[in-house]
């Protein structure tokens, strides 16, 4: 890979969730605790996000800053409608969401002097889920003991264990997964290219925090926008009982995000989703609620069509109905309508969550599209996502979620 940076064993990082978490939630409040002091970002220069900016691939290799708290990962996912089949892939060179990562950095800016800074890259993870039918046929939140990591510095390239990604000069990504689940009982193997359908691009004017103060210090890539996803998936069994043997074929999803500090030093909650357009392509939304109170909320809508250059379109606001939980106690608005500078607008209703933790709700939803030059359609599948980044901080959350470490490996 050349330069890089993290090729050392690491211990058995992990997201920080522990199953029996699942079975004491439905009787737990997640309430927030206070976490240690902040950056100041006032004063710092902001932007507002009024265009796109292309890439190069330079763009989207390592860029994981150095201080406590940052964070960055690639995210691939892979669908296959026709199977009712999708590959989620997540290599993080420091997980943002580590309840150990996060008590090491919050212990460090309360007291600088007595304890020492946490390298962001001693806590790196690959979370990979394979889901059928609805189904999760295997997923991980832990890394192997022993593994090691690397990701280049010149050139868009990573390796967590045996799993790699890297992005040719086609501009073709290809994620290649050879990976245990928590327990070693299952593995999971395959290889899936990600070809491109529009140009890379981030959002200008500041980027995607662009309008928080601080915000410029963190990013967010879309390195394969729209893409075409092809490639073979099995999961094994130690037994040598095939799970999961086939191919996979359709579209997908890629993102490319990092920061300096945590993410909630910037920004206290996100809504996020996706949708395909009639006319081909894909709108993503993203609604965030500033740290700074006195930083109005703000959203971006993104039209990606083929062959052309994504258009970035402001949320003016957002509408929010049917309050609810998240089986582990988080609360969110399972119907939202966005409302579009220029006209037009966005409702989305969740249909239920794949993903459900104290921090994070995320799964399938249906969308209403009227946005000017689409065409005006109803009850299209898309995801939604809606992630409250202090829920992870909870006391009882990351003492149980810590015990992770303690799930039996088998050798």
């Amino acid at each position: 890979m050349g330069s890089s940076r993290g090729s050392r064993p690491i211990g058995r990082a992990h997201l920080g969730i522990l199953l029996v978490v699942v079975v004491l939630a439905s009787s737990c409040r997640w309430d927030p605790v206070r976490p240690g002091p902040r950056p100041d970002h006032r004063g710092r220069p902001t932007g507002t996000a009024t265009g796109v900016r292309l890439l190069d691939p330079g763009d989207d290799a390592l860029r994981l800053p150095e201080a406590p708290g940052s964070y960055e990962w690639w995210n691939f996912f892979a669908s296959d409608d026709f199977q009712g089949l999708t590959v989620s892939a997540i290599f993080l060179s420091a997980n943002p969401w580590d309840v150990d990562y996060r008590k090491a950095v919050h212990l460090h800016r309360a007291d600088p002097v007595a304890t020492p800074a946490p390298d962001p890259l001693d806590f790196p993870l690959l979370q990979i889920n394979v889901v059928r039918g609805g189904t999760k046929v295997f997923t991980t939140v832990a890394l192997p003991p022993g593994v090691t990591t690397s990701f280049a510095e010149a050139a868009p390239e990573g390796r967590i264990g045996a799993s790699t990604f890297t992005a040719g000069a086609d501009g073709v990504w290809r994620v290649h997964l050879d990976h245990p689940d928590m327990t070693n009982w299952l593995r999971v193997k395959g290889d899936i290219e990600f070809r491109p359908g529009a140009p890379a691009f981030t959002v200008d004017g500041g980027g995607m925090w662009g309008a928080i103060p601080g915000g410029d210090l963190h990013q967010w890539n879309f390195p394969v926008p729209v893409p075409t996803t092809s490639g073979h998936i099995r999961v094994e069994n130690r037994l040598g009982v095939m799970v999961l043997d086939t191919d996979i074929a359709g579209g997908g999803y890629t993102d490319h995000i990092w920061g300096e500090g945590l993410h909630d030093d910037v920004a206290s909650a996100w809504h996020f989703g996706q949708a395909p357009l009639a006319s081909g392509g894909k709108l993503v939304y993203v609604w965030v609620t500033p740290r700074d109170p006195e930083v109005e909320q703000y959203g971006r809508l993104i039209l990606v069509r083929p062959g052309a250059v994504p258009e970035v379109r402001e949320i003016t606001s957002m509408d929010r109905d049917g309050q609810t939980r998240g089986k582990m106690g988080l609360a969110y608005h399972d119907t939202l309508t966005l409302h579009i500078a220029g006209g037009g607008s966005v409702t989305v209703r969740w249909r239920g969550n794949v993903e459900d933790w104290p921090f994070q709700v995320a799964g399938d939803a249906v969308f209403d599209i009227d946005i000017p030059g689409e065409a005006l359609v109803t009850g299209v599948p898309g995801g939604a996502e809606y992630a409250w980044h202090e829920g992870i901080d909870d006391p009882l959350f990351r003492l149980l979620s810590s015990a992770l470490d303690d799930v039996p490996w088998i050798p």
